[in-house]
């Protein structure tokens, strides 16, 4: 087993470097996430930038167009088991990108319609082993149960009904399905 981590250790690693000029939309990524396609994908600070291999594709919002980002400044990515993007904004709620008809979903606290998300930044996302999405917020643990439209509050200590409480940085499952989280 030494023998083995030796080994390893002593293999040289190759780094590429992917910057403003290979077509990078921001220099500061805060999250990647790789789909089941391949495809990367690069939260920035000033858009999402998709990469295939050879060329970037960068979604930002187009206040024009309701099926846009939902914001520019991005901090958390997960791919569901369904194929959906998500994507964590910091100031614009969460939004959910469709790759069959290339168009976002926006789920924010501004209006009060059927994508309503009680939240302005995420800063983790997780979908456990039964198909819930988890968002770790700066208004606490919200959870999107399978098959359904709106997202709930997860009561946990110190959290109020107004999402005045806990702040909630970053979120895990264990293999006992535990469901773990950082404030």
């Amino acid at each position: 087993v030494h023998l083995n981590v030796l080994l390893a250790l002593s293999q040289s690693l190759y780094f590429q470097y992917l910057s403003l000029d290979e077509g990078l939309s921001q220099s500061t990524v805060l999250a990647i996430e790789q789909d089941s396609l391949g495809l990367m994908w690069f939260c920035t600070q000033d858009g999402l930038s998709r990469y295939d291999g050879s060329a970037f594709r960068i979604f930002r919002k187009k206040f024009s167009d309701s099926t846009s980002i939902a914001h520019n400044r991005l901090s958390a990515i997960l791919e569901d088991r369904d194929g959906q993007i998500w994507i964590g904004t910091n100031g614009g709620g969460l939004a959910r990108y469709n790759p069959y008809v290339a168009q976002f979903t926006a789920y924010t606290n501004t209006e009060r319609n059927s994508y309503y998300f009680p939240a302005e930044r995420v800063s983790s996302l997780l979908q456990d082993k039964r198909g819930t999405i988890w968002c770790a917020t700066e208004n606490g643990l919200l959870r999107l149960q399978k098959g359904k439209k709106q997202f709930e509050r997860e009561n946990i200590s110190n959290q109020t009904d107004e999402g005045s409480g806990l702040s909630v940085t970053a979120i895990a499952e264990d293999s006992e399905g535990r469901i773990w989280i950082a404030s």
